[in-house]
């Protein structure tokens, strides 16, 4: 049996979350993703729900692009 967590993101879109044996499922708006690491299920229902935040984040790992840190630490 899964578990679920109900979320929401500082914008007001609604994030559900899951775990399933090994996989965690994240929906984000009309968005779904899967994956072994959370991290990544997040990043990805997330970017694949909008394409603004798409710009400050790496898709292929979610991570913070070099960019989004150095604005983010207030270094333009």
């Amino acid at each position: 049996m899964g578990v679920e967590w109900n979320s929401e993101l500082p914008d007001g879109r609604k994030v559900v979350i899951r775990r399933r044996g090994d996989d965690w499922l994240v929906r984000c708006g009309d968005s779904r993703a899967r994956s072994d690491d959370l991290e990544v299920a997040l990043a990805r229902a997330i970017l694949a729900d909008t394409d603004v935040v798409a710009h400050g984040l790496d898709p292929a790992n979610g991570q913070q692009t070099p960019a989004r840190k150095r604005k983010a630490a207030g270094d333009f």
